[in-house]
């Protein structure tokens, strides 16, 4: 039996559409659980992590599991706050 917890299970989900969904859990929670990737480089390898830049204070990455694709708005600015979308791989 496999009780390994994958990435995206660690939020709940809403859809957007056909293909996009939200994590809905509370920004600074999504924000602990990135942040901790970004503080290992394992981690990061393991996810193929992809830093995308900043625009006023707002980090974008992506990163990828064997089920989806992850887009993460990384805020740093007063707290850190995270929104985060998957769509499935096609």
């Amino acid at each position: 039996m496999n009780n390994k917890i994958k990435f995206g299970d660690w939020f709940s989900w809403e859809a957007h559409d056909v293909y996009i969904e939200q994590a809905m859990d509370d920004s600074a929670d999504i924000a602990v659980v990135i942040n901790s990737i970004l503080s290992d480089n394992n981690k990061m390898k393991q996810h193929n992590f992809k830093d995308h830049g900043d625009v006023n204070g707002i980090h974008l990455y992506s990163f990828t599991t064997d089920e989806h694709i992850f887009i993460c708005h990384y805020i740093y600015a007063d707290e850190h706050q995270a929104d985060l979308f998957r769509h499935p791989k096609l």
